[in-house]
């Protein structure tokens, strides 16, 4: 990050990239034979983060417990945007775009 001249927004990028992660590990019930999968984008001023893993299933935050549960709405917290895109094949791609021009980060 700080190579490509973001190191204001490396500690919420990290902590979108382990909720990201985390999910597809906990959710994604990926096959054994299949990996997760993680890609950094960069973007003007920021950083896409992209983890693919091969569930169909789309993730949706859900009520917040008091035990996990609030993995995406950390996510949405941190991030300008995010989603879910289809795959050329199996699976989906969750992604989160940060910038550093978000108020707060610069």
């Amino acid at each position: 990050m700080a190579d490509w001249g973001l190191s204001g927004i490396e500690e919420p990028a990290l902590v979108v990239l382990s909720e990201l992660l985390t999910n597809a590990v906990v959710h994604a019930r990926v096959p054994w034979d299949r990996e997760i999968e993680t890609r950094f984008v960069p973007y003007p001023d920021g950083v896409r983060i992209q983890v693919d893993d091969a569930d169909e299933q789309k993730p949706v935050p859900c009520e917040q417990a008091e035990e996990g549960g609030r993995g995406l709405h950390v996510v949405e917290s941190l991030a300008d945007s995010w989603g879910v895109s289809d795959r050329n094949g199996v699976g989906k791609s969750v992604w989160a775009l940060l910038t550093q021009s978000r108020e707060g980060w610069a």
